[in-house]
């Protein structure tokens, strides 16, 4: 799993992961870490500095005086998410716990909000409530029928202040799984069509990527997903303007009923509401079919 920092800092960075590679967190080299991969999928990171415990972090609420970086994927979206974006319309087994006084949040866009937990306020942040100020990031995956489960993840950065700056990349580096790729308006759109989904069709696992079809999205993402580009230069051209509409290529994981088999991935193209505007494309094979010579 690789991450993409400033060319200024990257010598001073190193990239933390848990065993299972499920996220990774961008972290001053030199430092260690602990990760818990649980039995319930839930996963847990936590960075320190030489001389402190890298033990993961412990609930949101909980005063933890350490400086570190703090990462988690969890199941319980509510709990991490209804102070954040109530809007999402969650609920939970119990109320929502009260924000502390002088927690802030911005909303980033519909599945992604920043926090900041002041010095001495133990709030969503793992770590928060010490000497420092906690700054973090949650996003939220949501569940693509009701039936299923949604997950969030959140990162916090607790270091002093002259390292405000560092915290700001290690919160633009931190990449959970639930994070697909693309373009970001062209993943929001997959988001909007992957909520509305039927029980009796598919079983969306997660968005893999959404690009915006107007640069040549299709042979992007086959591109990522090789290393090498899938189609000759002349046709990755040609494919850049085959497109004057504004629509989104949602890939998607997941089990998909097709005629005569069963499909683990699923392209579709979706509009600017979110909404299906052509048949989707159901297939297991990452593979591009042949085109004739332009």
């Amino acid at each position: 799993m690789s991450v993409t920092v400033p060319g200024d800092v990257a010598s001073s960075l190193a990239n933390y992961t848990d065993g299972l590679h499920n996220m990774s967190v961008v972290g001053p080299r030199g430092w260690h870490c602990s990760a818990i991969d649980a039995a319930d999928g839930n996963v847990s990171v936590f960075v320190a500095p030489p001389g402190t415990s890298s033990a993961t972090a412990a609930n949101a609420d909980t005063k933890d005086l350490r400086e570190g970086i703090g990462a988690n994927i969890d199941g319980r979206s509510y709990e991490l998410t209804c102070r954040a974006m109530p809007d999402l319309g969650l609920s939970g087994p119990v109320p929502c716990p009260k924000a502390p006084a002088g927690e802030q949040f911005t909303r980033i866009d519909h599945t992604t909000a920043n926090f900041v937990d002041p010095p001495g306020v133990a709030g969503i942040g793992t770590p928060s409530g010490g000497r420092y100020t906690a700054r973090g990031q949650i996003r939220y995956s949501p569940r693509p029928i009701p039936t299923m489960g949604d997950e969030a993840a959140e990162v916090t950065c607790t270091l002093p202040a002259s390292d405000a700056t560092l915290c700001q990349t290690i919160l633009d580096g931190f990449r959970p799984w639930v994070d697909p790729i693309g373009d970001p308006d062209a993943i929001q759109r997959c988001f909007s069509y992957y909520a509305t989904q039927s029980a009796t069709r598919t079983v969306i696992r997660t968005v893999v990527a959404g690009f915006d079809t107007t640069v040549g999205a299709a042979n992007r993402y086959f591109d990522l997903v090789s290393g090498t580009p899938s189609q000759p230069p002349a046709v990755e051209h040609d494919a850049e303007h085959t497109s004057t509409t504004r629509v989104s290529l949602c890939v998607f994981d997941g089990s998909f009923d097709a005629p005569g088999f069963v499909a683990t991935r699923a392209y579709v193209m979706v509009g600017l509401d979110g909404k299906l505007l052509y048949p989707s494309v159901w297939n297991d094979q990452t593979s591009t079919p042949n085109r004739p010579a332009s």
